[in-house]
């Protein structure tokens, strides 16, 4: 597919327009029949429940577990009220895929390679200092009551016991941190508007730049449902809607794992579209996303992690991070690890870590208020519950139902009720 578009658009309007006919071609072309990605041979109702709602809405999608999963989400299960599940159906609110040829990735320039955040810098060879930060914030997401509940410990309905994807270390890259990760979008809209803007000091403003300089939006070509999360040799995750995190879900995120030195643009399956920056055209985008904050809200989570992130001198690491960055390097004992991590010094020599002795970082009692206010102020049924699409035929009438009212529910009080 690399050589369908050896042209550059005059503006990324015209590159949208390009794009969305391309897939409006493979729509029209393809069977009406898609393939499961179960064992039967059956269609993939799960995404053809999306032909039900906009393409705004979460489809709540049946995914695969390992005994991976259950080993790593024991780890960060704190709440003891309601059992830890070890058997269990795992579901996505994955970004409804419904007539999706293709995810998006925008830039406002081609830096002649697609390489996660983590291994841009061709000179690092060594990352305990970034992967230790993303485990720590991996350890306080962990903590809010609603993670708890639906994503590490999991929650009965209807005779079901149920986990949701709980993607923290995805949500570690969303708020700002270098990960193994590529970001892409099931929105041309989303990716459009990465593709016109740039971030300064974590703040999104329109790019500064004219018809001489081109943009890309890179396509990755995907299967319909990513329930084995592979496509063409690629390892896709949906991030999609995370809990109360709302940042993901605006962005109808997905990611793509990127191995040291792997340049994601040589694949034959990521397509560039190219386009001359128009600055007029990218105001118009801006301000759509109302400068950003549409697409990247500020959150209670946000503000406290960067002051951390960027105030404590040195970085405070607890027990919980530890043990995760051990889960991943099996090699490693506690004593080996915590002396490399006490070793990483800043560039003047000082060091950038000391351990906290706690067990957990401490979850801010503002996020825990933030959020319990919300749940009174009826953010479960108004806004979280909103825009997920229950797939009728596998769910049921009655399991939906009772999700709904998982607030309600005397076992599960605790993580909706200060």
């Amino acid at each position: 597919m690399r050589n369908l578009f050896p042209v550059v658009f005059d503006n990324i309007y015209e590159a949208q327009r390009h794009i969305r006919q391309l897939e409006q071609d493979y729509i029209v072309a393809q069977s009406a029949t898609r393939q499961s990605p179960f064992p039967g041979g059956l269609p993939d109702f799960f995404v053809m429940e999306g032909a039900n709602c906009p393409d705004s809405h979460f489809i709540m999608t049946r995914l695969q577990f390992t005994d991976e999963d259950v080993r790593f989400f024991k780890i960060l299960s704190k709440e003891t009220s309601y059992p830890y599940l070890t058997d269990f159906r795992r579901f996505s609110l994955k970004p409804n895929l419904y007539n999706k040829r293709f995810l998006y990735r925008g830039q406002r320039e081609d830096y002649g390679s697609i390489k996660p955040s983590l291994f841009r810098d061709e000179n690092k060879r060594y990352f305990l200092d970034d992967l230790i930060k993303v485990q720590e914030l991996q350890a306080l997401i962990a903590q809010h009551p609603l993670v708890q509940l639906l994503g590490v410990n999991g929650f009965e309905i209807g005779h079901w016991d149920v986990k949701l994807q709980c993607n923290l270390y995805g949500l570690a890259q969303h708020y700002y941190n270098k990960s193994t990760m590529v970001d892409f979008s099931s929105s041309l809209d989303v990716a459009s508007f990465f593709a016109v803007t740039k971030n300064v000091n974590d703040r999104y403003y329109p790019a500064d730049l004219d018809s001489g300089d081109v943009g890309v939006i890179y396509m990755l070509e995907i299967d319909s449902s990513l329930a084995y999360n592979r496509v063409h040799g690629l390892d896709v995750t949906s991030i999609g809607k995370q809990f109360g995190f709302m940042r993901p879900e605006r962005q109808l995120g997905f990611l793509v794992e990127g191995l040291t030195n792997h340049d994601l643009s040589k694949s034959n399956r990521i397509t560039p579209v190219y386009f001359r920056h128009n600055r007029a055209i990218a105001e118009e985008i801006y301000a759509r996303w109302d400068e950003g904050r549409s697409i990247a809200p500020e959150d209670s989570l946000e503000r406290y992690w960067l002051s951390y992130r960027d105030n404590q001198q040195p970085f405070e690491i607890s027990n919980k991070a530890i043990e995760l960055n051990l889960a991943f390097n099996p090699k490693e004992t506690w004593d080996s690890i915590t002396r490399k991590i006490l070793d990483i010094k800043t560039g003047d020599g000082k060091p950038m870590f000391k351990l906290s002795g706690k067990e957990w970082p401490e979850l801010p009692q503002s996020m825990l208020d933030d959020y319990y206010q919300d749940i009174l102020n009826g953010w479960w049924q108004d806004q979280f519950c909103a825009n997920i699409q229950f797939p009728e035929f596998y769910i049921g009438r009655k399991k939906r139902e009772a999700f709904l009212n998982l607030p309600n529910d005397e076992r599960y009080r605790k993580a909706f009720k200060n």
